[in-house]
């Protein structure tokens, strides 16, 4: 009776937390269940029904909750069926629109214009579409990216309606295991298609602009801000600003953000919780001081709040946070002590209601779980801890707390008042003497005791959030960051003294440039330090650890792990240290085993001793998917692997600048696609590294992997040009003690049965005066009666050598050189390799036209099956040295 009794008292402390737990499990069962809204509907009519004639039985609890399931599963199929024929996303996955072609899209300019390095971007409400002359209603949101140049072209604004001639894209990018759909990506930032404008002639503004609207006028003085940061501060700084404080990430380089990252604190730099609590909590404390009327408060401090979080662009981070500390708020004009579980259960049964899919969206689930660790286990085992540390003899705590003696010390050591005691007992008719035994005293001179407890605090808020999204942080981002658990406190009040310095710079910018200077002193200073401090930790720690993860059914785990940290936080949570009777200590022994077993399923996670695939003692050589560019992944029979090229994305805006080179925080092709699949095999080695060239489409990406995974060996041809992305290959070998070797034409080696032979370049005169390209490694890779030729970029001189040569190029598989340009593949050359598959690294659309449809037509009148990568995916050859399979991502 008495548990019955402590558990419906629990659930009417958080019933929103619970039903909106058993909504969001609907909206999971209706997603993988494919449950339709009649169904749904009918089952929660039916439930509601139940528990409302049950309503007095344990049995009516339960049916509400089943009924909020159903409720949950009628939304989201609701969702579903309610996207209308005419929108965006559907005209183009229906093949009403092919993604790339030109259209003209008419709509209205939504949110705010966001400036970029080289022009602006903004959001479109489409209201028609004409495709091949054809006008069709549309609806639904365009991301638009217009280039300004040095124009003076007008920027639309908020409310302008305008007709724009573009390439609309929605299609995948990089068809390859692993690699995150761009769609998927689209859909969870509410955005159906994006494209490009090149020239401000292909805008046409038809009227309706509205910076004469309030919000216009936010979102101008937003702009303002971005712009004054830019010009008063350093492009670092300024970066760092524009992201944490405006939420304009387009001016963040990628060396900061790199940085933040390793440190695990990018989350600063998002506008989400920690920015609207703050601001939400300075607006409160500000207008305390102008007013008594709790009523005013809350409408003054929630409109200053809401109007800042919609301009910075009203994203969901925002958005969710900004919902949050309203429903806080409210409580507190109504003089209602906030339940925060039970605040957090509203805010996310509010946020379902709304839109059901969120619930798949990892920014989401990042955030919910996240808060709900740090409400849930955080603040109630720090106000334990303070109980336990500040106890003196009182009507409801007569007895010392019955905890372990070494804790008792601990916390008396934070908490402990001697001073305050003493005035206590004073006023107290009866005396008594307290035997505390802090390990050491802190002075409350200068606030040490109370910055020394804050810190403490901070840490243990940090290290429940890091074990809150411990799998989410693995399996999204590969990274475990332990320097982020100390560094999280300090870069926060940094970024807090930084952004209001820099307020208060640009508010005096405006009177005078002196008046201003001070701050922005104190922000360069702020900004600097808090740069410094993720990469000087992370030295000390010593530790870039990126993690592979478990894929098919191993990914259970993930989930597998929140069931004994949910009992461990469970039984944290009930932890009473007052409690006299000897319920606590099977609540010890649940606790004890449930964190044993977060411990070890945690290890599993992190150290995956079971993620690597299994030796098949089979050859497989996975051509992928880069766009332009190579990266050719190879299994050995042994299991050793071998990574020919990584890819890479070439940026011409670089080539001849001589200046300082900024280069923004965008995914780079070796970190979000070859990393990505490499991840999701479950390896984090790589046995042995090959660099063709020195392109930028086939070493770049060789960088990334090299920073994110342990290489064996790594090979580059003999006389490789030094570009910067060769010294960086360089440089993120030498961190890690891994050795680079300069190969030429007769250098092989011999891995479980694998002959890899490198047939060109050849060593002597003359071969420093050859292009880039036709210094290319050619190899071949020779398995029982089976051959697959590598050729890099070479061209047709290179070509043309290696026939004169004598070389034996016959293979059964050949990877086409250059992308399948018409300067390679000459007759001669193909001829001599008469290949039963043709395999071109190139994307679905080439900025040079490759492949060149002569070259296609050469291979396919060789007799060779011509396979590319932009149509089919990552293609898959896999030989035991007699047969040879051919498999194809899509």
């Amino acid at each position: 009776m008495k548990d019955a009794a402590e558990s419906r008292s629990h659930f009417s402390l958080n019933p929103l937390l619970w039903l909106g737990c058993s909504f969001a499990f609907g909206v999971a069962l209706a997603r993988y269940g494919e449950i339709s809204a009649l169904v749904g509907g009918a089952a929660a009519a039916f439930l509601c029904l139940l528990s409302f004639i049950l309503k007095d039985r344990w049995a009516g609890t339960a049916l509400c909750a089943a009924a909020f399931a159903a409720a949950g599963a009628l939304g989201y199929a609701v969702e579903v069926d309610s996207i209308p024929d005419d929108r965006l996303k559907v005209l183009y996955e229906t093949g009403a629109l092919v993604s790339g072609d030109p259209v003209e899209v008419i709509g209205t300019v939504t949110g705010p214009t966001e400036p970029t390095t080289d022009g602006i971007a903004f959001n479109l409400e489409a209201e028609a579409v004409v495709y091949k002359g054809v006008e069709r209603a549309a609806t639904g949101k365009l991301r638009v990216h217009q280039n300004l140049g040095n124009s003076e072209t007008e920027v639309p604004g908020a409310g302008a309606r305008v007709a724009i001639a573009c390439n609309v894209e929605r299609d995948e990018r990089f068809l390859n295991p692993g690699v995150v759909s761009r769609r998927v990506l689209l859909d969870q930032q509410g955005i159906d298609a994006v494209c490009s404008l090149k020239s401000s002639l292909l805008m046409e503004a038809l009227g309706g602009a509205s910076w004469s609207s309030p919000l216009g006028g936010v979102y101008r003085l937003r702009e303002r801000m971005i712009e004054y940061f830019r010009s008063s501060f350093t492009p670092q700084t300024a970066g760092i600003l524009a992201a944490a404080t405006l939420g304009n990430k387009q001016f963040l380089d990628r060396s900061t953000a790199a940085a933040f990252r390793e440190g695990g604190v990018f989350h600063i730099l998002v506008i989400s919780g920690l920015h609207i609590t703050f601001i939400g909590g300075l607006m409160l404390w500000i207008v305390r001081r102008v007013t008594k009327k709790r009523i005013v408060q809350f409408a003054a401090a929630a409109g200053c709040l809401w109007v800042y979080v919609i301009a910075v662009g009203a994203q969901p981070p925002s958005v969710r946070a900004g919902l949050m500390m309203t429903l806080l708020m409210l409580g507190y004009v109504l003089f209602r002590r906030a339940q925060l579980l039970n605040t957090i259960g509203a805010c996310v049964l509010l946020l379902l209601v709304w839109q059901p899919s969120e619930l798949f969206n990892p920014s989401f689930q990042l955030t919910v779980l996240t808060v709900v660790g740090i409400i849930g286990i955080g603040l109630p085992l720090i106000e334990k801890l303070r109980s336990i540390g500040a106890w003196t003899p009182s009507a409801a705590r007569p007895f010392p707390p019955i905890v372990p003696g070494v804790l008792k010390r601990f916390c008396e050591t934070l908490y402990w008042r001697e001073a305050a005691w003493e005035i206590e007992k004073n006023r107290h008719i009866w005396s008594a003497n307290l035997f505390k035994r802090p390990s050491f005293v802190l002075t409350d001179t200068l606030g040490i005791r109370r910055f020394v407890s804050f810190v403490f605090e901070g840490t243990v808020i940090s290290v429940v959030a890091q074990l809150s999204m411990l799998p989410l942080g693995i399996y999204l981002f590969h990274r475990v960051s332990f320097s982020g658990v100390f560094l999280n406190l300090w870069i926060g009040g940094l970024l807090a003294t930084a952004g209001i310095s820099a307020f208060i710079a640009f508010a005096f910018s405006n009177i005078s440039d002196w008046l201003a200077l001070p701050f922005v002193v104190i922000t360069e200073a702020a900004a600097q330090v808090m740069t410094a401090l993720p990469n000087l930790v992370s030295e000390l720690v010593g530790v870039r650890a990126r993690i592979p993860v478990y894929s098919g059914w191993g990914g259970g785990v993930y989930l597998l792990y929140y069931v004994p940290f949910a009992a461990a936080a469970a039984a944290l949570y009930g932890w009473r240290p007052f409690d006299m009777r000897r319920t606590s200590v099977p609540r010890r022994a649940v606790l004890g085993v449930a964190g044993m077993m977060t411990v070890v399923v945690a290890a599993v996670m992190i150290f995956h001793p079971f993620s690597a695939p299994a030796v098949t003692g089979k050859l497989k050589v996975d051509f992928l998917d880069v766009g332009q560019g190579d990266a050719i992944f190879i299994t050995f029979p042994n299991g050793e692997t071998m990574l020919v090229d990584g890819g890479g994305r070439m940026d011409f805006r670089m080539k001849g600048d001589d200046g300082p080179r900024f280069e923004p925080d965008t995914p780079r092709i070796g970190e979000a696609v070859v990393s990505e699949f490499l991840w999701e095999q479950g390896y984090d080695t790589v046995d042995h590294l090959v660099a063709t060239h020195a392109d930028t489409d086939h070493i770049q990406g060789l960088v990334d992997v090299a920073r994110n995974f342990r290489v064996g060996h790594a090979y580059v041809p003999h006389l490789v040009d030094e570009t910067a992305d060769v010294v960086d290959l360089r440089v993120a070998l030498a961190w890690q003690g891994a050795e680079l070797y300069e190969a030429v034409a007769g250098d092989e080696i011999t891995i479980a049965g694998v002959r890899v032979h490198v047939l060109y370049p050849f060593a002597g005169a003359g071969s420093e005066m050859k292009s880039e390209n036709d210094r290319s490694f050619v190899i071949r890779l020779t398995f029982g009666e089976r051959v697959i030729l590598l050729t890099g970029d070479i061209e047709r001189e290179a070509e043309a050598e290696l026939a004169r040569a004598g070389v034996s190029l016959k293979a059964d598989v050949v990877k086409v050189a250059h992308h399948g340009s018409r300067t390679s593949s000459i007759q001669g050359f193909v001829d001599a390799v008469r290949p039963k598959v043709a395999v071109i690294p190139v994307g679905r659309r080439s900025m040079f036209g490759h492949p060149h449809p002569e070259v296609v037509e050469r291979w396919r009148n060789g007799g060779a099956q011509v396979l590319t990568t932009g149509e089919r995916g990552t293609v898959t050859i896999v030989t035991d040295g007699g047969s040879l399979d051919v498999s194809t991502f899509r």
